[in-house]
């Protein structure tokens, strides 16, 4: 996953700051960076779940699944938006599709099932904090600050919903 942004630390304070792509300047403890993190903790899970399957098929799966979560982040960090393409949303409901009819996935292994539902729990973490940016509504110190301001509908939080249903049905396959 790409990063979104440089950290520093302010001499004015002892708080810790991130400079995002788009020049914003937020805390560390911000709810912009709140969903960034759960969104890079969530891409390393996937990364546990691909060591462990080894199957090309969940491999490719959940490397689709990897790129979605970067173009969220990248939208993110350079406009405020928590949107993501129609192809990205569709590449998602695909694989809904696949891990639907179960194949190949029931042959990913103990482990790699076990982090899935662990991979989904931390998606519902992630949908949490995007949920908390969007009732904000730009009202929090330096989210007004985006070119754009955050803006719904959120195309992202549905990419994530979708990835949170997906996981959840990895983990029981």
């Amino acid at each position: 996953m790409t990063g979104f942004g440089s950290f520093f630390s302010s001499s004015r304070s002892s708080t810790l700051k991130t400079k995002l792509r788009s020049g914003l300047v937020v805390d560390n403890d911000s709810p912009v960076m709140e969903v960034l993190g759960a969104i890079e903790e969530l891409d390393r899970m996937i990364d546990v779940i691909k060591v462990f399957s080894r199957l090309p098929d969940v491999i490719f799966f959940m490397t689709t699944l990897q790129e979605g979560l970067s173009a969220i982040t990248i939208e993110i960090s350079q406009t405020g938006l928590l949107n993501i393409s129609d192809h990205h949303l569709d590449s998602l409901a695909k694989n809904l599709e696949l891990v639907g009819d179960g194949s190949p996935f029931t042959a990913m292994g103990r482990e790699a099932r076990a982090f899935s539902g662990l991979a989904a729990a931390l998606c519902r973490r992630v949908e949490r904090c995007m949920c908390t940016l969007i009732d904000l509504n730009c009202s929090a110190t330096g989210l007004s600050d985006y070119p754009s301001g955050l803006q719904t509908p959120q195309s992202g939080l549905i990419y994530i919903s979708g990835s949170t249903k997906l996981l959840d049905m990895l983990g029981k396959c």
